[in-house]
């Protein structure tokens, strides 16, 4: 991504986290509203993975 180019509003909605364990942190979930790399519409996934495919997620944001 161009250093002038922001990331996009991930296209997802936060649903919850999930406690972390043994050595894993606790974990943002959100559900797609459009496909995002190989997860398919209406997949749970991490803010991570929205993150490792180029979004942002922003805290307190209005999905929350």
């Amino acid at each position: 991504m161009p250093a002038e180019e922001s990331p996009q509003s991930a296209p997802a909605t936060f649903i919850g986290i999930q406690e972390g364990f043994g050595v894993r942190p606790p974990e943002e979930l959100y559900t797609l509203h459009t496909p995002v790399g190989e997860h398919p519409v209406g997949s749970t996934v991490s803010r991570s993975t929205l993150e490792k495919h180029g979004f942002s997620v922003f805290p307190g944001s209005p999905e929350r």
